[in-house]
């Protein structure tokens, strides 16, 4: 009898224990209910020791898609004078994010951001699922002077080309360097009783995180005092919350964690719905344009609307104002494209070697 009551006060108060893990946090306006403001925001100092460890060897392949919509925002935001912007590289360093609260949150926290979503999404994402709330920060480690040691800060590699649209152009690198951030994000995973046991994960921005840059010139020799200017890290500053503003609530980003963990143990599908074929038999040029048959350097360049980002470049043909190139591109064209009425740009260029090159002309086609 002892021992079974014994038994019994454990079981109770361990039930007291969990009920109160649930609820984690006291009764601020004494409704009765634990609300996700009065809830107690955990220490999660043990995921960022897991952080730590993985935060270094990240393959940063991982950010191409992101890097290539920064790229993209620049670009179509630069101010007169910069020809065209590139971001080469990537690198996450040695200094790893960190995570500085962690709680659970109510379905009711999510429902702006699953009511924009297709109905096909919301259906994935409505089985059995948990909700979290997580704080994270960024600051650059101190004195970091030599450039191999900036290097383990959280940096980018964006060259500036600097000059005249079509008459000059001149790479300027430049080193940025994410110096802090601050944020909040949420996000939901979906669960399923097969390993790892988390399918989807939706995850949110509540506001937009607080970014700082600081931008440091290569080649000081070349311009010591220009790329000091405040500008410039307004610039990529912005740059980097116009991209971040695509995710933030009721907008969201799902990913497929059981791929991502998986790997090739995953069966993939395929979110491209068609491809577009293009062939390039030959080109007239109008005897209207400057180009004489003697200085043209003709080649085509096939793009992708609204950021005229290149798909596909031919061969240089000199001498001619007709030329023929008889050559075959082919696009993939994903379920998007259609949505937002992207379109094929074909464009000819004439190839100068001492100055930017000469758009001669161009023709869209729409890809639905």
């Amino acid at each position: 009898m002892q021992s079974k009551g014994e038994d019994d006060a454990d079981r109770h108060a361990w039930a007291v224990e969990r009920r109160r893990g649930l609820q984690a946090g006291p009764d601020k306006d004494g409704d009765g209910k634990i609300e996700a403001e009065e809830k107690i925001k955990e220490s999660a100092e043990w995921l960022n020791a897991l952080l730590k460890g993985v935060w270094p060897i990240i393959n940063p392949d991982m950010f191409t898609s992101t890097v290539d919509m920064l790229e993209d925002i620049m670009q179509a935001s630069v101010p007169t004078f910069i020809h065209s912007v590139r971001i080469p590289d990537l690198g996450l360093g040695n200094n790893p994010l960190r995570i500085t609260s962690l709680r659970a949150l109510p379905d009711s926290d999510f429902d702006s951001v699953t009511q924009s979503l297709s109905k096909e999404e919301q259906e994935v994402i409505q089985g059995e699922h948990v909700n979290y709330e997580l704080g994270f920060a960024y600051r650059a480690a101190p004195n970091r002077n030599q450039w191999s040691e900036r290097a383990e800060n959280f940096h980018l590699l964006v060259e500036f080309f600097v000059g005249i649209k079509g008459v000059a152009a001149v790479p300027i690198p430049v080193w940025a360097e994410v110096t802090g951030i601050v944020g909040t994000a949420r996000m939901r995973l979906e669960l399923i009783p097969d390993p790892p046991f988390i399918k989807h994960m939706l995850i949110t921005l509540v506001g937009l995180p607080k970014v700082s840059i600081g931008i440091t010139p290569i080649h000081k020799k070349l311009l010591p005092n220009m790329m000091d200017i405040p500008f410039i890290s307004r610039f990529v500053t912005q740059s980097i919350n116009a991209a971040a503003k695509e995710y933030v609530a009721p907008k969201s980003m799902m990913l497929d964690i059981q791929q991502l963990l998986s790997g090739d143990g995953v069966s993939r599908d395929t979110t491209h719905i068609g491809v577009v074929v293009v062939q390039i038999h030959q080109v007239s040029v109008s005897k209207n344009v400057k180009q004489t048959a003697r200085d043209m350097n003709a080649y085509m360049n096939i793009c992708l609307s609204p950021m005229n980002k290149t798909q596909y470049s031919t061969r240089i043909i000199s001498g001619t104002l007709d030329p023929v190139f008889e050559e075959t591109a082919v696009l993939l064209v994903d379920a998007n494209a259609a949505k937002i009425g992207e379109r094929v740009t074909l464009q000819l260029w004439d190839n100068d070697r001492f100055t930017a090159d000469d758009l001669v002309g161009e023709v869209e086609i729409d890809v639905a």
